[in-house]
């Protein structure tokens, strides 16, 4: 059994907040802190977020506005156990090697065919170097290329059943302990 008393997530793509959302919501039943970092090139205006019905579906219509309502580019603490920190910046860009190791990357990037230098293997090592030993990357990209270039840089891949709407989606683990 896993022993961590925190769990470090990093998320490329903030979007609609919508795996922030679920994942501060899961973080309640948790007996471990979640901090929770994400980067977003380009926020979603309030009006946009404002029209998701995620709060109505899922409930917590005040922990979504929270989400959303936070500053950027410091962690805020959104409840006992969820720290979200929401960062203006670009990957392609940005350097991320001053970063600390994190347990868990949701590669929530378009399809490569939308965005095809976010699945340019140098970005991918940048990523994949931010994983702690143990530490496991999910993506619903499930493209043949993408999990060959996750292969190549010593992560080991699974293709696992989608959720709706998506047939499959990839697991990649860093070899070690978490």
């Amino acid at each position: 059994r896993n022993q961590k008393k925190e769990i470090r997530i990093f998320e490329v793509g903030f979007g609609t907040g919508l795996n922030a959302f679920l994942t501060l919501l899961h973080s309640n039943t948790l007996e471990i802190k979640v901090y929770y970092e994400s980067w977003e090139t380009f926020p979603l205006e309030m009006s946009t977020t404002q029209q998701l019905n995620y709060p109505v579906t899922l409930g917590s219509p005040a922990l979504f506005s929270k989400i959303h309502e936070s500053s950027w580019d410091h962690p805020v603490q959104m409840t006992p156990t969820f720290s979200l920190n929401k960062r203006k910046g670009d990957i392609l860009l940005d350097p991320l090697n001053g970063l600390a190791s994190f347990d868990l990357i949701y590669y929530d990037a378009f399809a490569p065919m939308k965005q095809p230098a976010m699945w340019d293997v140098v970005i991918l090592k940048k990523v994949a170097d931010l994983l702690a030993p143990g530490g496991v990357w999910v993506t619903y990209c499930a493209r043949g290329q993408v999990k060959r270039d996750l292969k190549s840089l010593t992560l080991t891949v699974e293709t696992l059943s989608g959720p709706p709407g998506k047939n499959e989606m990839v697991r990649a683990t860093k070899e070690g302990f978490l």
